[in-house]
């Protein structure tokens, strides 16, 4: 309960540090709530470092400078980002208002964090990226941030869907995970002179009885240690997978728990395998849980768009107007 406590304490102190500081100097008036300069351009600062990758990889490799360029609106890429950056703003507040307005409040651990990421974040910048805003002014956005983030995942996992509908369109046969294990060989061996050359269709008959043989044995991996040449290994393939060897995968999936293959050629050798379980439904509940999270998010898109058309804005336009990504 003390932590508790000393975690209803800081935020209030928080927020009351943002208040005076709107009170001076106000970007934007949500809801009647007023929003400081500085937490404005702590958000905008933080929205910015975000697309530094791009930013980098447009001047570095195509000479471009990427807030110049046009979008299918009309507007650069610059104006096209501020704006949503002003709408992730205003929902930030709304969500962190619900979230007081219900009683939520900042944990230790949030405090903890949002101090951490705060001076992280502040100590990269340079003076010029941080004028206008102090690495309090960093944390209080960054506590305001996860109380809104917490809201609103409440808000999402309360949307209503179909769970049974989203459930039956997810293919369990699409997500069968095969275990097993093998053994396999190269397409090439060295020759006497330490060249790498081609198996012949010979040496690829050789090699394959020599693997089932080691597969059948009692101690296949001890079997196998007597063959360098051979590697020993345990797999599992998911259905589905793009990084999944095709051939391999065809192959697992008409055997039996148990059974033994062939031999089978890749790309990348020679095979024989022996499928060890296909019961795990691990990688089917995973999809299912990211179908039902679409399902909630897409639902949950309505609801933010609504809440965002019925917030009150009045926004300082001289503010909005100087304050630039590019």
């Amino acid at each position: 309960m003390r932590l508790r406590r000393l975690a209803v304490l800081m935020l209030a102190l928080m927020l009351a540090g943002v208040q005076a500081l709107a009170d001076e100097k106000t970007a934007v008036m949500i809801d009647g709530t007023p929003v400081s300069f500085a937490e404005a351009r702590v958000y905008v600062c933080a929205a910015k470092s975000g697309y530094e990758d791009i930013v980098a990889y447009y001047r570095d490799f195509l000479g471009l400078d990427y807030w110049s360029i046009p979008c299918s609106d009309g507007r650069s890429a610059a104006e096209a980002v501020k704006s949503d950056v002003f709408r992730e703003l205003v929902m930030m507040n709304v969500f962190c208002q619900m979230a007081q307005a219900d009683g939520m409040t900042a944990t230790a651990d949030d405090e903890a964090a949002a101090e951490s990421d705060a001076h992280e974040f502040f100590t990269s910048l340079t003076d010029a990226e941080s004028a206008g805003f102090t690495e309090a002014d960093v944390k209080a956005v960054f506590l305001k941030q996860k109380l809104a983030d917490r809201k609103c995942s409440h808000l999402l996992n309360e949307m209503d869907v179909d769970e049974a509908a989203v459930r039956a369109a997810v293919n369990p046969g699409d997500y069968v995970i095969y275990d097993l294990c093998y053994l396999s060989h190269p397409l090439a061996g060295v020759d006497e002179n330490g060249e790498t050359v081609p198996l012949t269709e010979a040496r690829e008959r050789e090699i394959g009885r020599t693997m089932l043989d080691c597969m059948c044995a009692d101690s296949p991996q001890e079997a196998a240690a007597a063959h360098p040449e051979l590697t020993w290994g345990e797999a599992s393939l998911t259905a589905g997978s793009r990084e999944v060897d095709q051939t391999l995968l065809d192959t697992v999936q008409t055997m039996t728990v148990g059974e033994t293959s062939g031999v089978i050629k890749t790309d990348y050798g020679l095979f024989v395998v022996r499928l060890l379980d296909n019961t795990d439904t691990l990688a089917y509940e995973d999809a299912v849980a990211q179908a039902l999270y679409q399902a909630r998010a897409d639902a949950f898109s309505e609801t933010y768009n609504r809440l965002y058309e019925q917030t009150e804005c009045e926004i300082n336009e001289s503010f909005w107007d100087e304050l630039t990504l590019d």
